[in-house]
């Protein structure tokens, strides 16, 4: 019955096997697949990756070509931003690499540092590899060791003339500290004279203030007027003469009411200022 209803087995596939190049594209998509802000626009050719950017959002289009992965896939930016990998067409590139300058070329033979070992036979170089002595003389022949030693004989002298210099100068400095150290004691004893004047100051401050001054000249126009009235008094007492009275009174009158003026124009500046 099977030529009725058919066979019971499913149909072989007819699709031909997969190549190596699309089992690794299937396998890189699937791994692209996992990624959790990944969304597939169109199944298996093109894919959105979305991310923020601080207050932004920003969108990573991919697009993968046929021969993928042998071909890099196309990752356009949205919306537009300004990034080194990033060109005009707001499509990514590749960074770009400084170039690697190049190495300088090594000269062919190194220059020997002591020329005077060129004339040396193998024997000699020998003996001033074995034998302490003879290193000894060669190195004080060598014109740049008597260099050298020059050298540090003249920074020698010149040390010894600065300290020779420096000892003259010790006398001087001595005299100069010592009289800073004077200086210094004048300026504590000003320090204490400023302090005591200053002291001074306030408590004549305090006392002729124009309060004080106005209170002592109104007390002293009140004690030339009392003085005054005795002088008047005496003389209606018949002890003193018309011409004695008359200096007299006429002298105390005449203070009393100078200390009221002066009493009063202190008066009117105190309650000016």
């Amino acid at each position: 019955m099977s030529w009725l209803f058919g066979s019971s087995k499913p149909p072989k596939s007819q699709l031909p096997p997969t190549t190596a190049l699309q089992q690794q594209r299937l396998k890189q998509i699937e791994s692209l697949r996992t990624l959790h802000s990944i969304t597939e626009v169109q199944r298996d050719v093109e894919y959105r990756v979305t991310f923020s950017v601080g207050t932004s959002t920003v969108f990573l289009n991919i697009t993968l070509p046929p021969q993928f992965p042998n071909e890099r896939p196309v990752v356009k930016v949205s919306p537009p931003l300004r990034h080194p990998w990033v060109n005009d067409q707001v499509t990514q590139t590749t960074p770009s690499r400084p170039p690697v300058p190049p190495r300088p070329t090594q000269p062919n033979r190194v220059t020997n540092s002591i020329p005077e070992l060129d004339g040396l036979s193998l024997e000699e170089l020998k003996d001033l590899a074995d034998k302490p002595e003879v290193m000894d003389t060669f190195l004080i022949k060598l014109e740049s060791i008597k260099k050298l030693e020059a050298d540090k004989e003249e920074v020698m002298k010149k040390n010894e003339e600065i300290a020779r210099f420096n000892l003259s100068l010790q006398s001087k400095l001595e005299g100069t500290k010592h009289e800073l150290l004077k200086k210094c004691e004048r300026v504590s004893e000003l320090k204490g004279e400023f302090a005591n004047n200053s002291q001074k100051q306030k408590e004549l401050s305090e006392v002729f203030s124009l309060v004080q001054i106005r209170t002592r000249m109104e007390i002293a126009a009140a004690q030339a007027e009392e003085e005054s009235d005795v002088i008047a008094d005496e003389f209606l007492s018949k002890n003193m003469t018309p011409e004695e009275f008359m200096q007299k009174f006429l002298e105390k009158r005449k203070l009393c009411h100078s200390r009221r003026a002066k009493e009063e124009k202190i008066r009117h500046m105190h309650t000016r200022y």
